[in-house]
């Protein structure tokens, strides 16, 4: 809870308490994703945490079953951030308020960041788990999304 706040009061001083709002909303979720994904492969979970400035991570409480675990879990986070941002284009469109768009843009811009193939980030981790299937390594090291 104390993260949440420190996360919500950091971008509301940086940009407004709306976006700050959106971020945390797309964060929220983004996160959610992952946790759902790592216990629909079975693994235990200790939930996700916010982070200022640096957005959230999902923490197992067990390691990755496969390389294959891995790459699934680290893609059901811009998965699910990608129906919020959808979502949130959705509202602007039936309300044409500026407010939905801006939001909308964001979420989908840290998402798509997220994507990029640099470890931590969840398109590091799918690259990383495509890597260790082709070399025929199926665990992996880090357990923190």
């Amino acid at each position: 809870l104390a993260r949440g706040a420190a996360s919500f009061g950091g971008y509301s001083v940086l940009v407004d308490w709306r976006c700050a709002v959106a971020l945390l909303l797309l964060i929220g979720i983004h996160e959610s994703g992952h946790v759902w994904a790592m216990r629909r492969m079975g693994m235990a979970t200790r939930g996700f945490y916010f982070i200022p400035f640096f957005g959230g991570a999902a923490v197992p409480d067990s390691a990755f079953p496969s390389s294959y675990a891995e790459g699934y879990v680290a893609l059901m986070g811009p998965i699910w951030g990608l129906f919020v941002s959808a979502a949130t284009h959705a509202v602007f469109l039936t309300t044409n308020q500026q407010v939905f768009e801006v939001a909308a843009c964001w979420m989908a811009f840290v998402n798509l960041l997220n994507l990029i193939p640099l470890y931590p980030l969840d398109g590091g981790r799918v690259l990383r788990s495509i890597v260790q299937s082709l070399r025929g390594f199926d665990t992996a090291a880090d357990q923190t999304l």
